[in-house]
């Protein structure tokens, strides 16, 4: 009896170690997506959003024709199916983080590292039961090792596996909405930087007559052939 609570006693020291460190290195790895992230301006020269409507500004888009206005938006818009892919087959927001979405990614790296953490977990009670409560189970003759569903800590590696698939599997599928909507975002506002409509027309934009004060209606850049 009271070499079973010196076991449990040390396998809660040790899930409390392993907790921990899994805890570290999920943090570490979250800070360092964010830094990757903050740095995305210079991946492909393309600006994260809240630096989108500076930069438009920085290349004088009042003075563009509309072929170089929709060639900026070629080379700035985002996509999302690259994202999509990869957020679901590499996981941890990668996709996001191509994208420069700061918030998805981040989504996307913590949802994953809590589920390889429970993975872990599950993997760490696993050996302690093996090295622990089966080996003495075995050197007393009241069971055989490999008996695991008589094995207290057995339920718990199990409802820690069940639970870290699940995160990831949920993780993944909810991983391809931020690439959508983040790229519909962006790429409205760059459409509405660069003066462009859905269809890459110059758009349209509602004045006011400064003498009558009417409503009406300008181009916001002339076309040219």
């Amino acid at each position: 009896m009271i070499m079973k609570r010196i076991v449990l006693l040390c396998l809660i020291v040790v899930l409390a170690v392993s907790g921990f460190a899994a805890s570290s290195d999920i943090m570490d790895f979250t800070l360092d997506v964010v830094g990757n992230v903050i740095e995305a301006y210079g991946n492909g020269g393309r600006p994260p959003i809240g630096e989108l409507d500076k930069h438009l500004v920085s290349l004088n888009v009042d003075s563009m024709t509309l072929e170089q206005r929709r060639e900026v938006y070629e080379t700035y818009h985002v996509t999302s199916g690259n994202a999509i892919f990869r957020n679901v087959v590499i996981g941890f927001g990668n996709g996001s983080k191509r994208q420069g979405d700061t918030w998805g990614s981040l989504i996307g790296a913590i949802g994953d590292g809590l589920g390889f953490g429970l993975l872990v977990a599950s993997g760490t009670c696993f050996l302690i039961d093996l090295l622990t409560f089966q080996t003495l189970g075995a050197a007393s003759g009241s069971q055989e090792v490999g008996t695991l569903s008589d094995s207290p800590l057995m339920a718990v590696t199990k409802a820690l596996a069940i639970g870290g698939g699940v995160v990831i599997g949920v993780n993944r599928l909810v991983g391809i909405i931020p690439p959508l909507v983040y790229s519909a975002r962006y790429n409205s506002k760059l459409r509405s930087g660069l003066g462009l409509d859905k269809k890459l027309n110059l758009a349209a934009a509602p004045v006011v007559n400064p003498v009558s004060g009417n409503l009406g209606v300008t181009m916001m850049a002339s076309v040219s052939f």
